[in-house]
């Protein structure tokens, strides 16, 4: 985050429902980075509907190859991806997608949006090939995105000149809430949260957590990848290590874990009683 501060505005309630069944799990995965260097190895983590679950790590230890992978943009050379029940691995993004999974990217820009196009025209970009926002192939019902997207802006307070400014202008903020508004939705299923509060102020950063807290309360299975480890330990329920393409453990209470437990772990090593 871009100022260093307690997470005082995010308020954690005990009365919050049970997370649920595991939705998605992920075993024994293997994969390259772009440089054709072994990424991820063996790699195997489980995570529930209705809980967040934070990956620290230092960065470049397989982060954004795991995220990728379960986004549906890389595809492993080995192990196992179940979403819902249901073996997905090697599907294309489209079908991770329609199994109710949300990218949200560190990259707004590059990956997350597309800068030149504007709030209305960034909106469908997730499904732009299901009704109601295709009427018929290849044709779309931009009265219809007009309407969706002006309610979600409103919805998620996204300050911009009108709907048909070009996204590049906005602010960082802004363009993290814009993604978050179209990302979550009704079908999302599993959220793969990247760097969600990387830049932001204050403000911004406390809206993102409590969306993502809101989202996790109505039952959503989130990921959550952050380089900020108050930020892991303030909201996540559970939180897993990742180091050199593996995970080396799992915390069941993060905020009981002490900054050396963290720190070994972080160095690729596993004290007595983690799960692995």
């Amino acid at each position: 985050m871009m100022v260093g501060h307690q997470l005082e505005g995010i308020v954690i309630s005990e009365d919050r429902p049970e997370p649920g069944e595991t939705f998605l799990e992920c075993r024994g995965i293997c994969v390259k980075n772009d440089r054709n260097i072994q990424a991820l190895t063996d790699l195997t983590l489980s995570l529930r509907s209705g809980e967040i679950l934070g990956i620290a790590g230092v960065d470049g230890n397989g982060q954004e190859e795991l995220c990728e992978v379960l986004a549906g943009l890389r595809a492993p050379e080995n192990g196992v991806i179940v979403i819902g029940g249901k073996d997905i691995t090697g599907s294309c993004t489209r079908n991770f997608i329609n199994s109710g999974v949300s990218y949200i990217p560190a990259d707004r820009k590059g990956v997350g949006l597309i800068p030149n196009m504007n709030l209305e025209e960034n909106m469908p970009l997730k499904n732009y090939w299901e009704p109601p926002v295709e009427i018929k192939k290849y044709f779309m019902d931009w009265k219809y995105i007009a309407k969706f997207a002006t309610e979600r802006v409103k919805k998620y307070d996204v300050l911009a000149p009108s709907m048909h400014a070009p996204v590049r202008i906005l602010s960082g903020g802004n363009l993290q809430k814009l993604m978050l508004s179209r990302e979550i939705s009704d079908g999302t299923k599993v959220i793969i949260a990247r760097q969600p509060t990387w830049g932001l102020d204050v403000g911004a950063a406390e809206f993102v957590h409590q969306r993502l807290m809101e989202a996790r309360d109505n039952g959503v299975a989130i990921l959550l990848i952050s380089k900020d480890l108050q930020e892991l330990m303030s909201i996540s329920d559970r939180l897993a290590v990742i180091y050199s393409g593996s995970i080396v453990g799992v915390i069941d209470d993060p905020r009981s874990t002490d900054a050396e437990t963290l720190g070994l772990m972080m160095a690729g090593v596993k004290p007595q009683g983690i799960e692995k």
